[in-house]
């Protein structure tokens, strides 16, 4: 099962489109993981031979050798294939990772099915983060609760309760009466998703599967367990099934599966043994698998972004051949690691990992290469040729950013208006808020460091991934933080971002119409028509190919023509669109760099430069 779960999510990552659901296999391996350790768990203290800091050792031994060597791999494919911010978070997330904290960093910048996460590296430490944090309170909750009674019923009670409770706190209203998980999380959809504590139930039913297997070996059924075997012949096209196919309820379909088949402890039928031994072998490397498919996979695809056009046709995702070699690196590096790294550590004869010359090596290597790329702001000193970044401003940026942080907090993903970045230099009441996403958020300082400041103030409003509209992301219209904006009067109101995201959605033009009723008539509304984008990162580009692209923007002016029109039909008075494209464009080829500076740090956020020649342009507009 662990070999169907690991290859699922594999698909997954290759290509979403043929495997949509291939990432319910991590799920599955947290049912799997809740079944095998609480069998371990139980057992050794039925004998009288569990011991927690035993357990925590065997974790450590097995888990914290490869997620140094893959730490590693992660360093390399980093300097290769991403740059500056990409760079930081993703080394930051390797180095979490040892923590057991990796879910709860990545929360905080990316969603698992945000575009961008495609190309994240290490997305998939969020897993084994949150597993290991089961491994930390599984054993100890068992260890306290087995001093009291050893009764099987009262175990299998305390169980349930912890699975509805996980369900109970899977409810957004759960999350919105609680603000330290917003804290934490940022979003409903990434607590759901990266959570512990609404994964619980699925570690919960893989326990209570156990609990049933041994109450069926117990009472010793009168039907030939023997047949039951052969309900592997339906496992596994139903779960290919659920995994091919686009629906809700295929999580709970997956988990009612992964139940029957680990309660009745199902052996694989002899049929089926031309089958066996690949399944095992890829059972048995599933770890490593997991481990470093993502970064493979994810490296080949940042760097198929920056190659020459030419290759591109070999060089894709939709080449069944590239397809093939790619899966064959993949599987071979993952050997390699599974036969010198993790077995090798696992089963290290001293229970002191550092008296092993192996394991120091990939710990200074694995260590040395995430921390050069932090505190080299990203890999910078790579490429020089053009300025990104002005390192003489008064303004603080996040790392590897032109994201604006007053006192080490970032201005982004705050909500409440008391708590906003306000950017004044008199406290006037010119009062300007930019509402948007992480585009947005890297327009900032073009406001926030110009003289503007003298005749306004500014407030930064954004949230990642979210440009401010109606009934997307966590923005409901009679949430808290709506019903505060209503507040604001006799301000500019800028709206920006990628919009052109939302534009196929369902109810589009009625959810913008509802954005713009939230300021209502005493408020001048600008909306920015969608930023032309370069659509990669020059830095990258020019790194790889010692020349810039040629950026065309067909598809960029058709979405932009589009989106005018809707709002325009709209027929809104207090409302104006403020064009950006000839900043960048001529017809539909566009240009993000000067002789001196680059406008852009990556495929669609500013740099300082950027940020500067679009905030003039905008306060120009407002100002007449």
């Amino acid at each position: 099962m662990r070999a169907t779960a690991v290859v699922a999510v594999i698909g997954y990552h290759v290509n979403p489109n043929m495997v949509p659901q291939g990432f319910l296999g991590v799920d599955m391996f947290f049912a799997i993981s809740g079944f095998v350790i609480s069998n371990l768990i139980y057992s050794e203290i039925n004998n009288n031979t569990f011991k927690l800091s035993n357990f925590f050792l065997r974790r450590t031994k097995r888990l914290l050798p490869s997620l140094l060597s893959y730490s590693l791999l992660v360093g390399v494919v980093s300097y290769l294939t991403l740059d500056l911010k990409n760079v930081i978070e993703t080394l930051k997330t390797s180095l979490y990772s040892l923590i057991f904290l990796a879910n709860v960093h990545i929360a905080r910048y990316l969603e698992y099915f945000e575009p961008d996460s495609k190309s994240s590296l290490v997305i998939n430490l969020w897993s084994l983060s949150v597993e290991e944090q089961f491994y930390i309170v599984l054993p100890v909750l068992i260890l306290l609760f087995s001093k009291a009674t050893l009764k099987l019923s009262t175990h299998i009670y305390l169980f349930i309760s912890i699975l509805v409770i996980s369900i109970i706190f899977s409810f957004q209203f759960t999350f919105q009466s609680i603000p330290v998980l917003e804290n934490i999380f940022l979003s409903y959809e990434n607590y759901l998703f990266y959570s512990p504590i609404t994964r619980a139930y699925q570690f919960v039913i893989g326990i209570l599967a156990m609990f049933i297997g041994q109450i069926i070996k117990q009472n010793k059924p009168r039907i030939n367990l023997e047949y039951i075997r052969y309900i592997y012949f339906l496992y596994l096209p139903i779960f290919l099934s659920l995994i091919t196919q686009d629906s809700k309820n295929n999580t709970t379909l997956v988990l009612v599966l992964t139940f029957i088949i680990l309660s009745l402890d199902i052996s694989f039928p002899h049929e089926l043994d031309f089958l066996a031994r690949p399944l095992i072998f890829i059972g048995n490397i599933s770890y490593s698998l997991y481990l470093f498919h993502q970064v493979i996979i994810s490296g080949a695809r940042n760097l198929i972004t920056y190659i020459d056009t030419s290759y591109k046709e070999l060089f894709n995702f939709n080449n069944p051949i590239f397809i093939f070699i790619l899966l064959v690196v993949v599987f071979s590096i993952s050997y390699l690691n599974f036969v010198f790294i993790e077995n090798k550590l696992r089963y290290f004869h001293s229970n002191n990992l550092f008296k092993s010359g192996l394991f120091l090596l990939i710990l200074i290597l694995g260590l040395s290469t995430s921390f050069l790329g932090i505190f080299t702001n990203g890999f910078e000193f790579r490429s020089k040729e053009l300025v990104s970044f002005n390192y003489n401003s008064d303004l603080t940026f996040l790392s590897g950013t032109n994201y604006l942080q007053i006192n080490n907090e970032n201005c982004m993903n705050r909500e409440m208006l008391d708590n906003l970045c306000k950017f004044s230099k008199n406290n006037n009441n010119n009062n300007v808020f930019i509402f948007g996403d992480s585009m947005m958020s890297s327009m900032l300082s073009g406001f926030a460091s110009s003289e503007l400041t003298n005749k306004f103030t500014f407030y930064e409003y954004t949230k990642g991934g979210c440009p401010f509209m109606i009934n997307k992301c966590d923005y409901l219209v009679n949430n808290q933080k709506i019903v505060e904006l209503k507040n604001i009067k006799d301000s500019s109101i800028v709206l920006g971002g990628r919009y052109q995201k939302y534009l196929d959605s369902p109810n589009f033009k009625n959810n913008l119409e509802k954005t713009f009723e939230v300021f209502g008539k005493s408020n001048d509304i600008y909306f920015i028509s969608p930023i032309p984008e370069p659509g990669v990162n020059l830095r990258m580009y020019y790194f790889i190919n010692n020349q810039y692209p040629n950026v065309i923007q067909l598809k960029h002016f058709e979405n932009s023509k589009r989106l005018n029109q809707i709002i325009d039909d709209l027929e809104i008075e207090n409302l104006s669109i403020i064009f950006l494209d000839d900043l960048f464009c001529e017809d539909s080829s566009c240009k993000f760099y000067d002789s001196n500076y680059y406008y852009f740090l990556d495929h669609v956020h500013f740099t300082y430069y950027g940020a500067e020649k679009a905030a003039i342009k905008i306060m120009n507009f407002l100002d007449k």
